[in-house]
């Protein structure tokens, strides 16, 4: 048939071309669909267009143009009768009214000289095989009786095509006088069958059975269909029983001086390679070299299996130069690719990783332009290559079992739609693995988890975990669908591996659909009250605060069957109340709240409550955002003694410290009335400490966020960053500590030098300067600062973030009227007042 690898160069282009009706195919000029593999290698291009060579060409004698078209195909000049067939004869049985027996006999011709021509040619181009068979069938339809030699063309064409039932059929039609014909063809078919990934062995063995019914069969051609039957048993895994059936049949032709024995030798010392019985496989592999000539093409097979028994045998060098040497000796990629497949479990045996790699990307690059044509060598290759994927990411080695997973997609041309499930499946667990090895936490912890340490990481990190869960999740939704009519638990592992990976790289939209896959498909999983769980907190991340509550609300709801999840809701259905734009359901909010935290909601009361912590750490945000700063104090000391999590200790200590430093205003505000002395003292007493413990809370919380200075910090952290510099100025000059207020006041101006909060620090150096009585400095402070403010447009004080407030700019304002003062007076070095300790 020539060879199957050899393909036109523009092949691809065909595709619109078949699809027209055969009739169609018929009008288009055979001489154009021959021209293009004939000389440039590639498929076939349709051309129609005769009319009006029909409409004015004369009367010619029909038959005698088919005579010599046959007369040129007799004498072996296919693409003289191809030619001539197209360009003299086809215009004329073209017309209407040309009789059937012309008109078969025409088909019949065009389909035995393009057969030729493409089989002289060395081509298999699967348009030319459409069309030989389209007009074979044609000629039969109008009465054609084929030839034996027909016969066996259309079964090679159907062959070529696949379809091996079609082909026996043809066979079959073959008189007995052509029996080698026949038996040459049967060949063909039972290594056809037994080529593809999964063989039809009935139908194999039944073509055997029949072979074998002939009387006249020749004793070699018996050989060669036992050979082929124990080749299925052992495919089967009936080795004991191949073993025998060998045995007998060697000692009953030993001494016959049959030529092809051995093959049975072969075979028998792969059976015994298969019971792990390696002296006999070898003893018997020996002989088969034995017998075989040097060039056969079973020498590569016996080598292959000798280079497996010897390799078994703990013998890899020995092995390594048995596989090289068929590798070297017989050019044919089926061999080729089976002794680098030994070749390369070898030097996986012997460490050599790397070199194994390279040995199966030379594989996977000569198999992969034919990989629909070798099906048996393609499935033998993804076997390994996944064979090394395991052994790779077993040991730890997930780059490198990656790659090889990598070339089992590559061997598929990257087409997603052909690449087998187990690869699907290789890279999913490969991309996950880097993923959770780049955030740090092992496969099996909560995705929320996950989502929320990628705010941990430096941005290159960052980087390498969102894409590794985004590749992770594509793949295992792949893989899920191709278990889908496989296996129920590994459709839903898969699907579920989807959803979790996607949460936690923050792929929120893709989460949100294969979560609701999840639940919608899946409703007796037993996972299916986290994945709602699970839902509900990606939407609330989206910021869909209602359909998150949708999904806590149906977990708390329910009478049975979620487990820990109903608990788990409690707080996170108080978020989204506290988050949405419905300020009617924020008491609801603290209601539920407070239950956790009191131990009212819940399996387990109290503080032994998994929800506890966050209970409290919420809370204590809502009484703060409400300015019920005591009850916030109380909640955030409670949440930072009872310790936190590194991602929540930086807020929840600026959050403290800034409901110390409000709660020190209040304070402020009230002893400025009426009350007794006693009570004034003590007040003034609390706003010192409050003062204090916000200047260390403040501190506790610039130095976390400054150690992950690099990873990514949210809009709120770096906020809270900020704003903790010039909040540290704010306690110490309330404190009275004017010259610590000096420093980080002008710590932050310079970490913030074009922020707008830098007048902040700028104007209360100006007061802190004149509270030292350092006038001059205060002068060239408040200089400094009124340059500055200058710059600015109006519009950068409606953020309502800046941590500078009415209070700041009556300060500042006093600032510059005092220094007026003092210009006018005449006064430039020290004057003002040393203030007492809280400046009350």
């Amino acid at each position: 048939m020539g060879k199957e690898g050899k393909k036109p160069e523009n092949e691809s282009a065909q595709g619109t071309d078949q699809s027209s009706t055969a009739e169609q195919s018929e009008r288009s000029s055979w001489k154009e669909l021959w021209q293009v593999p004939l000389f440039l290698g590639a498929g076939i291009l349709l051309v129609s267009g005769f009319m009006m060579l029909i409409a004015t060409k004369p009367k010619q004698d029909v038959v005698g143009m088919l005579d010599h078209a046959q007369s040129l195909i007799d004498h072996q000049q296919y693409k003289e009768g191809l030619d001539y067939i197209n360009d003299q004869v086809r215009p004329f049985v073209a017309r209407d009214g040309v009789p059937d027996r012309l008109q078969s006999r025409y088909n019949l011709l065009l389909a035995r000289s393009l057969y030729q021509s493409q089989k002289d040619q060395d081509l298999s181009v699967k348009a030319n095989h459409e069309q030989i068979v389209r007009n074979y069938n044609k000629a039969e339809r109008l009465g054609a009786t084929l030839e034996p030699r027909d016969e066996g063309y259309l079964s090679q064409t159907y062959l070529a095509l696949g379809d091996d039932k079609k082909a026996l059929e043809r066979v079959q039609r073959l008189p007995d006088e052509d029996q080698k014909q026949r038996i040459a063809l049967e060949h063909q078919i039972v290594e056809s069958l037994l080529d593809q990934p999964n063989p039809d062995y009935d139908k194999v063995l039944s073509i055997l059975a029949q072979m074998l019914d002939e009387s006249e069969l020749p004793r070699s051609e018996r050989v060669w269909v036992v050979a082929r039957q124990n080749e299925v048993r052992l495919s089967q895994g009936f080795d004991q029983e191949a073993i025998d059936q060998l045995l007998h049949t060697i000692a009953r032709l030993a001494d016959t001086g049959v030529e092809n024995l051995g093959e049975l030798y072969m075979l028998l010392g792969q059976a015994y390679l298969k019971t792990g019985d390696l002296e006999q496989s070898e003893r018997n592999l020996t002989q088969a070299q034995t017998l075989v000539s040097g060039l056969d093409p079973i020498q590569a097979k016996i080598g292959v299996a000798l280079g497996d028994v010897i390799a078994r045998a703990g013998r890899p060098e020995e092995a390594r130069s048995i596989y090289l040497r068929v590798i070297e000796q017989f050019d044919d990629i089926k061999a080729a690719a089976r002794a680098r497949v030994g070749l390369s479990d070898v030097q996986a045996t012997m460490a050599e990783h790397d070199e194994a790699y390279e040995t199966l990307t030379r594989v996977v690059n000569d198999l992969k332009p034919d990989s629909e044509t070798r099906p048996a060598e393609i499935k033998l290759v993804t076997q390994k290559l996944q064979d090394r994927f395991e052994d790779r990411f077993g040991a730890g080695d997930v780059q490198r079992a990656k790659a090889f997973a990598e070339l089992g997609i590559e061997l598929y041309n990257s087409d997603l739609d052909r690449v087998p499930a187990p690869l699907l499946l290789a890279m999913a667990q490969a991309h996950r693995r880097l993923a959770d090895d780049a955030v740090g936490v092992s496969g099996d912890e909560e995705s929320s988890r996950g989502v929320i340490e990628l705010s941990l990481l430096d941005a290159a990190t960052r980087e390498v975990a969102t894409l590794n869960y985004n590749r992770a999740g594509n793949y295992f939704k792949l893989h899920a669908l191709s278990a889908v009519m496989d296996s129920d638990n590994k459709y839903a592992d898969s699907l579920w591996m989807s959803a979790d990976s996607f949460d936690r790289g923050g792929f929120r939209d893709e989460a949100v659909e294969t979560y609701r896959e999840f639940v919608d498909g899946l409703p007796n999983d037993p996972r299916r009250p986290q994945a709602i769980f699970q839902l509900g907190q990606v939407y609330q991340a989206r910021g869909d605060y209602d359909l998150a509550a949708q999904q806590y609300k149906q977990l708390i709801q329910a009478s049975t069957g979620v487990g820990i999840w109903r608990d788990s809701s409690y707080v996170p259905l108080a978020q989204t109340y506290l988050l949405d734009e419905d300020p009617a359901n924020d008491p609801e909010a603290e209601r539920l709240l407070r239950g956790v935290v009191s131990g009212t909601l819940g399996g387990i009361a109290g503080p032994d409550a998994e929800q506890f912590p966050e209970a409290l750490r919420v809370l204590g945000y809502y009484y703060y955002v409400n300015q019920r700063y005591p009850e916030a104090i109380a909640r955030l000391r409670e949440a930072l003694d009872r310790g936190t999590d590194e991602k929540y200790e930086s807020l929840i200590s600026f959050r403290l410290a800034d409901a110390l430093r409000l709660e020190a205003e209040q304070i402020a505000i009230t002893v400025r009335g009426a009350m007794p002395e006693v009570q004034k003292r003590k007040l003034i007493d609390l706003r010192v400490e409050h003062l204090k413990e916000a200047r260390t809370s403040y501190e506790h919380a610039s130095r976390l966020l400054n150690k992950r200075q690099g990873a990514y910090l949210t809009a709120l952290e770096n906020l809270a960053q900020r704003n903790s510099l010039f909040y540290l100025g704010d306690t110490s000059f309330d404190l009275g500590d004017y010259q610590t207020a000096i420093q980080y006041y002008d710590a932050a101006r310079q970490r913030y030098p074009q922020d707008p909060a830098s007048l902040v620090a700028m104007s209360q150096i100006v007061a802190s300067y004149l509270e030292l009585g350092d006038i001059k400095r205060a002068m060239t402070a408040n200089e400094r600062a009124s340059r500055f403010h200058k710059k600015l447009p109006d519009s950068v004080w409606n953020d309502p973030d800046l941590p500078m407030g009415r209070d700041d700019w009556e300060r500042w304002i006093q600032s510059k009227a005092r220094l007026a003062q003092i210009r006018q007076s005449g006064q430039t070095g020290t004057a003002g007042k040393s203030a007492e300790a809280g400046g009350l």
